[in-house]
């Protein structure tokens, strides 16, 4: 009787084994798991920051772009300015050229005229 009772007690400290040595291995698992799914919530983390980047990067991009369209055109209606000013400067000098042969055919002919002694 007293070996049965050693049989019976091993069996049952064999099951307490077999069934710590399973919860064991089933924590395990779900560390495993666990860590699994925080390397996925980094993951995640890590592409969306990705993705905020390039989103900040095609933004600056399109400032970037807005800004030289707009020097583009303020070079371009300086240099209009430039060729305006120019050609306002040609006419003014082309009208006083007008105006001052104009009025010195006159003299030179009235220089040329000689009185007679």
């Amino acid at each position: 009787m007293k070996h049965t009772r050693t049989i019976q007690q091993q069996d049952i400290q064999q099951q307490h084994n077999t069934q710590q040595q399973q919860q064991d291995i089933q924590q395990q698992h779900n560390t495993q798991q666990q860590q699994q799914d925080i390397q996925q919530q980094q993951h995640n983390i890590q592409q969306h920051n990705i993705q905020q980047h390039n989103i900040q990067q095609h933004s600056i991009q399109k400032q970037q772009h807005s800004i030289q369209q707009q020097q583009d055109t303020q070079q371009r209606q300086r240099q209009i300015q430039l060729n305006q000013q120019v050609q306002q400067r040609h006419q003014h000098q082309q009208q006083r050229h007008n105006l001052l042969g104009h009025q010195n055919i006159y003299p030179t002919i009235h220089a040329l005229h000689i009185e007679p002694p």
